[in-house]
């Protein structure tokens, strides 16, 4: 049995070496470092019974103009499922985000389109091993 509570949650993944980015009432954002600056990675576990974790791989629709979200979507999946199941996640949605310029909202960059995985979590000691698996796996499907 795991404890629940975003104290004890947050701790175990501290203590392992996992920085948080991000924490909520109910979810808490994992980051990664790019050179010096501390990013969102697209993992987080949810506060909830059980735990999950859940991470999101995408394709940005600057790097595939022509195809359609479906297309898209199924590439994400044909990249990332696989050995998602294998580490026992499910699909549990798909979603288009559009990222917009950070000193201009009017202004769109790319549009991503993201499939999201994740995994309920029993035991304390499995946490640490799964959010550093979902850390571990490619993100972004590539031309």
């Amino acid at each position: 049995m795991i404890d629940t509570s975003i104290e004890t949650i947050a701790g175990s993944l501290t203590q392992a070496g996992i920085e948080i980015y991000r924490r909520s009432s109910d979810r808490i954002q994992i980051a990664e470092r790019v050179r010096m600056h501390l990013m969102d990675s697209g993992v987080s576990v949810s506060i909830a019974e059980p735990p999950t974790v859940q991470y999101a791989v995408r394709c940005q629709r600057s790097d595939f103009p022509t195809n359609d979200a479906s297309d898209l979507f199924e590439r994400v999946r044909t990249a990332s499922a696989p050995a998602a199941r294998d580490a026992g996640f499910v699909e549990v949605g798909a979603r288009t985000r559009t990222i917009t310029d950070p000193m201009d909202d009017s202004r769109v960059l790319d549009t991503w389109l993201e499939v999201l995985f994740e995994r309920a979590i029993s035991e304390s000691d499995e946490l640490t091993s799964i959010v550093t698996w979902a850390l571990s796996q490619p993100k972004y499907v590539q031309p």
